[in-house]
Parts: C-alpha cells; sequence; structure tokens
C-alpha cells in the first residue's frame, strides 16, 4: 500500500513539474537595467541637443537649443559607461520635461533616442528611453559631474 502511494505521489510530482510555466532567470532588476543600459556598441557619434543655462553659457533673452556633437572615442566611452552604469531609483521621481535629449547614431545610420535631465547643482542626473514609460535611471554623481564638464568644454568649441 505505502508502494503504491509512493508512486501515485512521484508520479504526481512528475506531472505537475513538467506541466508547470517555464521562469525566466533575468530578475525585475536586470529586465529595467537592459531596457536603458542596453545600448549598441558600434556608436560612433553622439548628438546631444538641449538648453540649459547652468551648462551652456548663452545669451539669457533668446535662449536656442543647442546641438553638441561628441565623435570622438573617449567621449563616446563616457557617455555609454554613464548609461551602462545608471541604476533604478529607490522611489519616485518628479515629471518635468528633459533637459536634453541624447541620440546615439552608428554607422548604418540607425540611431536611438535617450532623454537626460542633469541638474549639475544638485549633482544629480537620470536618464529614460524615448517612448518608454516607467523606465527612469539614475546617473552616478561621478558621471554627472563628467557629463557636465564634457558639454561644458564641447559648447565653448561650437
Amino acid at each position: 500500500m505505502k508502494k503504491k502511494r509512493l508512486l501515485m505521489l512521484i508520479g504526481l510530482i512528475m506531472i505537475l513539474t513538467a506541466c508547470s510555466e517555464e521562469k525566466s532567470t533575468m530578475n525585475v532588476e536586470d529586465a529595467k537595467k537592459e531596457v536603458v543600459s542596453n545600448v549598441p556598441e558600434s556608436i560612433d557619434k553622439i548628438t546631444v541637443t538641449g538648453y540649459d543655462p547652468a551648462i551652456f553659457t548663452e545669451d539669457e533673452e533668446h535662449p536656442q537649443k543647442r546641438n553638441v556633437l561628441f565623435k570622438k572615442e573617449q567621449e563616446i566611452e563616457l557617455f555609454l559607461n554613464a548609461i551602462k552604469d545608471s541604476t533604478v531609483p529607490s522611489g519616485e521621481v518628479t515629471s518635468e520635461a528633459e533637459n536634453f535629449k541624447i541620440i546615439l547614431s552608428d554607422q548604418d545610420g540607425n540611431s536611438d533616442t535617450i532623454l537626460l535631465w542633469l541638474y549639475p547643482d544638485k549633482n544629480l542626473g537620470r536618464i529614460q528611453k524615448e517612448n518608454y514609460d516607467n523606465q527612469v535611471r539614475i546617473l552616478r554623481k561621478d558621471d554627472v559631474q563628467i557629463l557636465v564638464e564634457l558639454l561644458k568644454e564641447k559648447s565653448k568649441t561650437i
């Protein structure tokens, strides 16, 4: 009798195991990180568009959007590292409009747009892929300073 019950129990476990859903090994944190930080490695130029008087010194009466182009490999690497090292915020974030757009372009003419919020006076920054709601990521403080300095330096040459 015990053997019969044991065989039935083993059979039931096998049936339940065979019918169960296959679970993905990627957790929610990895999935969120992949959406924004999964950028192609073949980026050959980055265009940053926006206007922020804290970064661009311009005529305050006639503010204009600026386009800053980055083509040097080291500059591109700094942007890509900042994107890849960003983290998911632990709380809520505000919903104001971005002050910059980052356009990542490759040699084939493909591009991807990432929205960028930079607050140099607070040493804060965040990114979000365009057209992806609720996928905001926070930039590291070191990366915020690096990006601000890059934008300031490059905008002087325009």
